[in-house]
């Protein structure tokens, strides 16, 4: 019996050691995944590890981290924070209790591949996992703001032809910091000045300085460099477009070396941009613009209203050089073109004369807008340039914008034409009229009525389809009354949309020649101004045959052959020319006849 229990005690023991046992393997810490790192000398490192929860001797307590260096050769013992590795030092420090971070600032000369081993432990179990570790090599460096920027949109060029020999040679000077933004000391500090294509040394005459001399720099040291350079009097004012630019001239570079124990001498350097620019010398002075018997002036990026499709546009310029007397140069191929950005087509371009010092020329480019041009607003662009006698390029651009108007009923008059246009024995002339439908609408009852009081005539045509931009002609034969006195006798053109409504005006002269003889000379007179685009013409007098239903033609009475004539016309006389005058000389030879008839029978009575 004792035996049998003897055995219960052994097995219940061996069963309670397998559970701890097996409860032990269940919760030991295991470390999470650590992906492998790079990072480059002088660079702070940083990273977080973790694992389960400890469960020996308490499962509150914290996880035991430790590391160790397996790239060291004195072997791999793990231990806690901190680690020297290679020169420097890494710490791991718990931030919960199953999570530490990890620091390291590998120094100037620790480049290579790090084998790191971490660990997890409680009070009987631990894991582990091997992190890689590539530190890059620090590339020095050396650090400038910006560029350095010489001269500005007043600056001077050198110039030879100067009155003054102090501005025969013109430099200006520009200050900038560099910096060693590396983890190592540089030594052997130069600096060069390169010019770009265009340039020689001896444009520049440049003079280079470091402050205090220095030729070496500590980690994050600064030193001021100045460049002073002379303004060649070849330096462009202006881009290929005309804007005011500063140029890149040359470049500097800053040439240093760095030594690492046990590694090679190592050369770095820093190149920086030097931009110039100078003053422009050439400009457009004044400038107005012409069209529909308008003018007005103008000026950079301006807005043109009320310009029109078919409208001849003239635009003015006055150029002039900026150059002093006392400077002495001559600027020229001077050239000034006009172009269009979208729908204008307009590209026009104009030489200017050579101008002196303060010498100004006045060009003028003309152009039309097309009559299918939307509306709408079109840009302009004016560039003016031209070249110093040193080869410097001067000049501006403006930019102007035109504002098409367009209505949407609008019947324009192209051109009218007398055939011939002086009479003498001629019986007749023919008349005839272009027109275009320049709205934005189609147009179906159109007509062009032919006036003339003068001439005892009036005409209408036949009614028309416009569509828009389309154009047509028609001719109308204008007769010439017996006995017309030589002058000049006006004839009105209008049209009309929309049977009665008038669109534009127009009118010429018809001069009359006595017969077989040059043209009368009397004075022309200049054509009446046209009525309002939109006027109403209110019929008094209906035509005698009846129009198509609905339509009233514009104004005017008898109509013989499909053609519509003005009523006769009262001619308004002078009192010598009227029958007035013939009944007064009547009058008075009665009476002068009476009284010779008194005085002779007096004269027989006696």
């Amino acid at each position: 019996m004792m035996k049998i229990i003897r055995f219960a005690a052994v097995f219940l023991l061996m069963a309670v050691g397998l559970a701890l046992t097996a409860y032990a393997q269940a919760a030991q810490p295991v470390l999470n995944d650590i992906s492998p790192k790079t990072v480059a000398e002088g660079q702070k490192l940083a990273f977080t590890i973790s694992s389960n929860e400890a469960d020996f001797p308490d499962a509150a307590a914290p996880v035991n981290f430790k590391m160790c260096d397996e790239t060291s050769t004195t072997g791999c013992v793990p231990q806690a924070s901190p680690l020297t590795i290679g020169s420097t030092q890494a710490t791991l420090v718990n931030t919960t209790k199953t999570t530490a971070n990890f620091e390291w600032t590998p120094g100037a000369t620790q480049a290579g591949v790090y084998k790191i081993r971490f660990s997890a432990q409680d009070g009987n179990s631990i894991d582990f996992k091997i992190v890689t570790i590539t530190v890059n090599d620090a590339v020095p460096a050396i650090e400038s703001a910006g560029t350095i920027s010489l001269g500005s949109a007043s600056q001077a060029r050198s110039n030879p032809n100067h009155d003054d020999e102090r501005d025969r040679e013109v430099n200006d000077t520009e200050k900038i910091k560099i910096k060693n933004a590396g983890i190592e000391k540089i030594t052997g500090i130069t600096v060069t000045v390169t010019p770009r294509t265009g340039f020689s040394a001896s444009d520049f005459k440049n003079r280079v300085t470091v402050a205090g001399g220095l030729t070496e720099l500590e980690p994050g040291q600064e030193v001021d460099v100045e460049l002073e350079m002379r303004i060649p009097q070849s330096l462009d004012a202006v881009d290929e477009n005309g804007n005011p630019t500063a140029f890149l001239v040359a470049d500097m570079t800053i040439t240093a070396f760095r030594t690492e124990s046990g590694k090679t001498t190592e050369q770095v350097s820093k190149t920086i941009q030097v931009t110039m620019q100078a003053e422009n010398q050439l400009e457009i002075k004044d400038a107005r613009i012409r069209f529909n018997g308008d003018s007005e002036g103008l000026k950079d990026d301006d807005n043109v209203k009320d310009v029109r499709p078919g409208h001849e546009v003239v635009m003015e310029f006055e150029v002039e050089s900026q150059f002093k007397d006392k400077e002495d140069v001559q600027i020229e191929n001077i050239e000034l073109r006009v172009e269009s950005d979208n729908d204008l087509n307009v590209d026009e371009d104009v030489d200017v004369n050579d101008l002196d010092p303060e010498d100004t020329d006045t060009v003028e480019i003309e152009f039309d807008i097309d009559d299918d041009v939307d509306k709408g607003d079109e840009g302009l662009t004016i560039t003016l340039m031209g070249e110093d006698e040193f080869g410097a390029r001067h000049g501006e651009s403006w930019a102007v914008i035109l504002e098409i108007e367009r209505e949407d009923h609008e019947i324009d008059i192209r051109s009218i034409a007398l055939t011939p246009e002086t009479v003498s024995c001629e019986t007749d002339a023919e008349l005839s009229v272009e027109i275009r439908n320049t709205g934005r609408r189609d147009e179906r009852e159109t007509f062009i009525r032919v006036n003339s009081p003068d001439l005892q005539y009036g005409r209408i045509s036949d009614e028309i389809e416009l569509d828009e931009d389309d154009e047509v002609t028609r001719t109308f034969v204008v007769p010439v009354p017996e006995g017309l006195a030589p002058g000049n006798y006006r004839i009105q053109v209008e049209t009309y949309y929309n049977t009665n409504s008038k669109s534009m005006s127009d009118g010429l002269l018809l001069k009359k020649a006595a017969c077989g003889t040059d043209v009368a000379e009397v004075p022309e007179q200049p054509p009446e101004p046209p009525a309002p685009a939109d006027e109403v013409v209110v019929i008094t007098t209906p035509p005698t045959t009846p129009p198509a239903a609905g339509i009233q033609p514009p104004p005017v009475t008898d109509i013989t052959g499909g053609a519509v004539t003005a009523p006769p016309i009262t001619e308004q006389k002078s009192f010598l020319e009227s029958n007035g005058l013939i009944l007064l000389l009547a009058l008075a030879y009665i009476v002068v006849l009476g009284g010779g008839a008194i005085v002779a029978a007096k004269l027989l009575r006696k």
